[in-house]
C-alpha cells in the first residue's frame, strides 16, 4: 500500500482477468482530452480487443500494472505498461491516470512500478512516446530520468531510460 500526494491509499498490482470490468469503467470516466493525449487521436473508447490486450500483457512477457483505489477496493485510478522488445532488450512505456486522480503523484508511482519490474527482467532501456502538449506526462519522464532522444516531429517526442 502507497499513499498518493493527497493521501489518497492506494495499491499496485499486475492487471488480471477479473478487472475487465474495472478497465471498462477507467477508460468510460477519461476525457476526450486525456484520450487525446494518450492515443493522439480523439477516440470515443477503448475496443473489446485493446482490454483484452492489456489484461494478457502479463502473461505474455509484457507489463501491465494498476493503481487501485482502496477505499473503492476495484477502481483503477491509473496503469502503466511496457511492451519489450526483447531482441533488443528494450520497452515502450506508458502510463495513463483517471482525470479525477491526475496531479496527485499516481501517474509516477505507477510508472515507477513499471520501470522497477522492467529493470529486474532484464532491460537495458525503455522508451516513451509522448505527445508535446503533454506537459504531465514529460515532467514526469524528465523526473524519473527519461531524457529526449529525437527533436519534436508531427506533435510527438521520444524520451529514454537506460538501465
Amino acid at each position: 500500500m502507497v499513499k498518493a500526494k493527497d493521501g489518497t491509499r492506494i495499491r499496485i498490482r499486475a492487471l488480471q482477468p477479473e478487472d475487465e470490468d474495472g478497465l471498462k469503467r477507467f477508460y468510460g470516466r477519461l476525457s476526450q482530452s486525456t484520450m487525446f493525449l494518450r492515443f493522439g487521436r480523439h477516440k470515443e473508447s477503448v475496443s473489446e480487443e485493446w482490454i483484452e490486450r492489456l489484461i494478457g500483457m502479463n502473461h505474455n512477457g509484457n507489463i501491465a500494472v494498476a493503481a487501485i483505489g482502496d477505499a473503492s477496493h476495484d477502481e483503477i485510478l491509473g496503469i502503466a505498461a511496457v511492451v519489450f522488445d526483447e531482441k533488443r532488450r528494450r520497452g515502450e512505456t506508458s502510463v495513463l491516470v483517471a482525470d479525477q486522480s491526475q496531479g496527485k503523484g499516481i501517474g509516477r508511482i505507477v510508472l515507477e512500478h513499471a520501470v522497477s519490474l522492467a529493470r529486474e527482467r532484464g532491460m537495458e532501456s525503455l522508451w516513451a512516446l509522448i505527445d508535446v502538449e503533454n506537459t504531465p506526462a514529460r515532467n514526469l519522464a524528465k523526473k524519473l530520468g527519461f531524457v529526449s532522444a529525437s527533436p519534436p516531429a508531427f506533435g510527438q517526442q521520444e524520451f529514454e531510460l537506460r538501465f
